[in-house]
């Protein structure tokens, strides 16, 4: 089983007694599943036994995590769409490549909270991050431009970018970003 924690430590955590925040709610986890949280918060984390699975289980029911069965690159994708990438903090970007100072552009300034299969739509038809589709004022014209009648409905986007051509290089960009600790997912 593959999975992804979510969620952002709080400061007085330990290693055995983590404090996670994510929306309004704070979870307390400890022992084995405080352990497993810590894994898979800077990437994917596999799980085996079954009480690591059962911990998994208990996490993602929390909301705290999220996870696939099955280990592949289209895991991380769908598992992906099931978080939100936050920018951990706005300010200096410094030290990144090209593609992850393109996507923090995107999710700093879009106006809007963007999804993992906007940002592959994004990358996948080069739709660069000006300042007529940035900030809130603008945010109408980026949905516009994303959203058409043929993807408009439940999920739709989604299915379409699990197919698309920079789907995997846009994953990698996000998880690099993860790794740097420049985002957060929740």
């Amino acid at each position: 089983m593959l999975y992804l924690s979510k969620g952002i430590a709080e400061k007085d955590s330990t290693e055995n007694l983590i404090k996670v925040r994510r929306g309004d709610y704070t979870y307390t986890v400890s022992g084995n599943a405080a352990k497993l949280w810590l894994a898979g918060r800077f990437g994917f984390a596999a799980c085996d036994t079954d009480e690591e699975i059962s911990d998994i289980l208990n996490l993602t029911k929390m909301g705290l995590a999220e996870y696939e069965t099955e280990e592949c690159q289209a895991s991380w994708y769908r598992i992906l769409t099931r978080c939100v990438c936050v920018p951990a903090k706005k300010g200096f970007a410094g030290f990144l490549i090209k593609s992850e100072k393109t996507m923090m552009r995107w999710l700093n300034f879009a106006g809007i909270r963007l999804s993992t299969a906007e940002l592959v739509f994004l990358s996948e038809n080069h739709i660069q991050p000006k300042n007529d589709l940035l900030y809130a004022d603008n945010r109408q014209a980026l949905v516009e431009t994303i959203y058409t009648p043929a993807n408009i409905f439940d999920n739709v986007l989604e299915a379409q970018m699990e197919h698309a051509s920079l789907r995997d290089t846009t994953v990698e960009t996000i998880m690099s970003l993860l790794r740097k600790k420049k985002i957060v997912m929740l």
